[in-house]
């Protein structure tokens, strides 16, 4: 190896210097003897260094070893560390719901007994006053027995006086016995179990079959005083009944309508007269039993009367009241229908007849409150009448002139009641006034209208 501190070789520009050259070799022998001296330190130093390394390298070996057994005993260490930690947050979690759970039960608890302290005070302070009243009602108690002993006392003598009174009530009781079954008898002789109160149920019947009734009376005025009828005998007999309608001999919708309206009015008339009374009796005795009823003013009073007169009634009897209804309607209607109709005119009226009769035989005559008829009034309430008539007007010609021109149906009430509000035909109503309009000045011949002033009808 070259010394470093060697100094270069220098050459002699005008040739080799042969001392130089000498000592060169020398030089380079020396240099050579120390680089081979330094070289075999470096190679005893190498081969130091090799031994080391071995040394090292099994040295590294071992502690390469170590740091694995190390390694896997720290894995498995921190294996058994994270299942014991797992453990212990599982227990710790359980624990500490346990926890929780004891806190909220001795919370409550604890208000349990607050609860209870503040009951058992108040119910020391209510033993304390029940103790008190206890000491009263003890001092009641005491003062109660003394009154019952003289109770006991006056309920000997009670317990007497209630065995005279028993024996007196018992032979009271059968005294009343037997005078409720001579009342009873008595009751059955006058008739009272005859009748009936008309209650609501009544009424709707009552109701039901009067409507029933007018709205047949007015069909069969429609049916046999048609359009297809194309005359009328004038009678001056018929206008008197209705001295406000003025009957017109024609064809026109008015006179038809008219006409109509003065069928139906005399059979109105035949139920107030023949057959919607108290009892049906003879003509000739009717005014005195009418008068009789009417000096009765007490329910039972006439409720008795009433009986008396029906136990003498027969069935010719009602039969003699329609066959007399019949007979005054048809002698009218007869002048409003032609010939050929009168036959089946007079059937149809006496089988309205008959079953109106039959009608109020059964739920008229047997209420225990007479019913009242009675003629409608422009004053009074619920009074109808059919639309083909017309309303009446709302002027003020109207409003002086107003009043019923005639009685389709009558008012009927029970017990102040009503149980029909009636139907009429007002004198100014359109159709009214249309005819009062078409008919003549005066009623001359069989071509005029008779118009009369004079009313008639019963009260």
């Amino acid at each position: 190896m070259p010394d470093p501190k060697a100094k270069p070789t220098t050459t002699n520009s005008k040739g080799p210097n042969p001392k130089a050259g000498k000592q060169s070799s020398i030089w380079s022998l020396i240099c050579l003897a120390r680089e081979v001296a330094g070289d075999t330190e470096s190679i005893q130093d190498f081969s130091d260094l090799i031994d080391q390394n071995k040394r090292l390298q099994s040295q590294l070996r071992e502690t390469s070893d170590e740091v694995s057994r190390l390694t896997t005993e720290l894995k498995e260490t921190k294996a058994r560390a994270d299942t014991e930690k797992l453990t212990l947050m599982t227990t710790f979690g359980e624990r500490y719901t346990v926890f929780a759970q004891a806190e909220t039960d001795i919370e409550r608890y604890r208000k349990q007994a607050d609860e209870a302290k503040a009951q058992l005070r108040t119910a020391q302070d209510d033993g304390a006053s029940k103790s008190r009243s206890v000491y009263s009602l003890q001092a009641g108690l005491r003062s109660a027995e003394r009154e019952a002993d003289k109770l006991r006392q006056k309920n000997k003598t009670m317990e007497t006086s209630c065995i005279i009174h028993s024996s007196q009530l018992q032979a009271a009781e059968a005294e009343r016995d037997d005078l409720r079954s001579e009342l009873k008898g008595v009751r059955e002789e006058l008739g009272h179990n005859l009748f009936h109160e008309v209650d609501g149920e009544r009424e709707t019947t009552l109701r039901h079959h009067l409507k029933s009734l007018s709205d047949e009376s007015h069909t069969i005025a429609k049916d046999f005083i048609s359009h297809s009828q194309t005359t009328m005998t004038p009678a001056q007999r018929i206008q008197a009944l209705v001295p406000e309608l003025p009957l017109l001999v024609g064809t026109s919708k008015e006179a038809i309508l008219m006409r109509r309206a003065a069928g139906q009015a005399i059979i109105c008339q035949a139920l107030m007269e023949h057959i919607f009374l108290p009892f049906y009796i003879s003509k000739d005795l009717r005014q005195a039993a009418d008068q009789m009823l009417d000096f009765f003013d007490e329910k039972e009073k006439q409720m008795t009367y009433r009986y008396q007169i029906t136990k003498l009634l027969i069935d010719e009897d009602v039969d003699a009241a329609v066959e007399d209804a019949s007979t005054e309607v048809c002698r009218h209607l007869d002048r409003l229908v032609p010939s050929e109709n009168e036959q089946n005119l007079h059937r149809r009226v006496t089988d309205f007849l008959i079953r109106a009769a039959n009608i109020w035989k059964t739920e008229g005559q047997t209420a225990a409150d007479l019913l009242e008829i009675t003629t409608p009034n422009t004053d009074d309430e619920g009074v109808e009448t059919y639309a083909e008539f017309g309303e009446r007007s709302n002027g003020k010609a109207a409003m002086e002139s107003h009043k019923v021109a005639a009685t389709l149906f009558p008012r009927i009430k029970a017990n102040g009641k009503i149980l029909h509000g009636g139907t009429v035909v007002w004198s100014d109503s359109s159709v009214v006034r249309t005819a009062k309009d078409q008919a003549p000045s005066t009623g001359l011949g069989r071509n005029g209208t008779f118009r009369k002033n004079s009313r008639h009808g019963r009260g």
